[in-house]
């Protein structure tokens, strides 16, 4: 089915974002998990943070009440950003990938402003068996006047530092 919504949402899209690994980013989980052997909170951040990632404990399939992702769906945001109408539509797909062993549904989030396209973005997402939602990374491009101008955002768990993360407790 087809969803709309007001406003526009962030989700995972990743404008303005620079840094690997997703946290502290728009693009990154909203609440990273720290183990209880974790270092205190002053500990330099690639310290400070190593989650253990167990395959067996994650699924694709993402029920969480708070952020599910029922496969076919598809979520329509319409709104206006910087005074001009922006539309994001995100698109929950039956694909799914593999992440340090982890099966990950994969959402794919466009984002166009006057029919335009700015943003295109792919969103790699699991749910452990907790019933979080940990988020593996996204591929994503921005683009001005039709052309691909950055990937910047671009970030995958265990790839040059990338740290899955819980988007959603």
């Amino acid at each position: 089915g087809v969803l709309i919504g007001s406003g526009i949402a962030v989700g995972a899209c990743s404008s303005g974002a620079g840094t690997s690994g997703g946290s502290g980013t728009s693009s990154g989980p909203a609440r990273a998990p720290l183990s209880p052997s974790a270092p205190s909170s002053t500990a330099p951040r690639d310290r400070a943070y190593h989650p253990v990632i167990d395959p067996a404990k994650f699924s694709n399939r993402v029920t969480n009440r708070y952020f599910s992702l029922p496969v076919g769906t598809t979520l329509v945001y319409e709104g206006t950003r910087d005074g001009r109408p922006q539309r994001d539509e995100v698109v929950i797909t039956k694909e799914t990938r593999v992440i340090m062993g982890v099966r990950c549904t994969v959402v794919r989030d466009t984002v166009t402003s006057n029919g335009a396209l700015v943003e295109k973005t792919t969103d790699w997402y699991a749910q452990s068996a907790a019933g979080d939602v940990w988020y593996f990374g996204e591929a994503t491009g921005e683009y001005t006047n039709g052309n691909l101008t950055s990937t910047k955002g671009s970030w995958e768990a265990g790839v040059d530092g990338g740290r899955a993360g819980i988007a959603v407790p």
